[in-house]
């Protein structure tokens, strides 16, 4: 009970401790050991080249994006849609910590900090693989409590 006593207060957003952001890459193997599916995940937004994977990394099968406070990271989401080429984007870590799950599921867009209709129009402009056919990758920003089956 004496260690919690002496832990601060935390009033500010700014009191916030932040630790190593960290990104993953997962990779599906399938019976002979080759890779039948890989997942780029990046829970948090990263400025410009530092966000991306490893160069021997060229495209995904799915791209887990992070969007809370993108509009303070330069070139998010489309620096890692360009160089990653998914086949699926799935939007995370967009949802409002800060009110009672119930609230959050009736408005789910509403989100401090980050402006979640900005976001949706820069990713519709990075999304556009072919400008003459219209070709688009798809993307899911799934409300809270959401589960995503993928099949592959």
């Amino acid at each position: 009970m004496a260690d919690l006593e002496k832990q601060p207060i935390l009033t500010s957003t700014s009191d916030w401790r932040a630790g190593q952001t960290l990104a993953y890459v997962f990779d599906f193997l399938d019976g002979n050991g080759g890779k039948e599916l890989r997942i780029y995940m990046q829970s948090s937004c990263a400025n410009g080249d530092s966000g991306l994977p490893p160069a021997e990394i060229e495209k995904v099968d799915i791209l887990i994006l992070c969007a809370a406070s993108f509009q303070y990271v330069e070139g998010q989401p489309e620096t890692l849609i360009h160089h990653l080429n998914p086949e699926l984007i799935i939007i995370s870590h967009w949802d409002n910590f800060f009110h009672p799950y119930a609230e959050v599921q009736a408005n789910p867009m509403k989100v401090p900090f980050t402006n979640m209709l900005k976001y949706v129009e820069r990713l519709q402009k990075a999304i556009v693989r072919d400008s003459v056919n219209g070709d688009t990758i798809p993307w899911i920003l799934p409300n809270p409590g959401t589960w995503i089956n993928i099949q592959y």
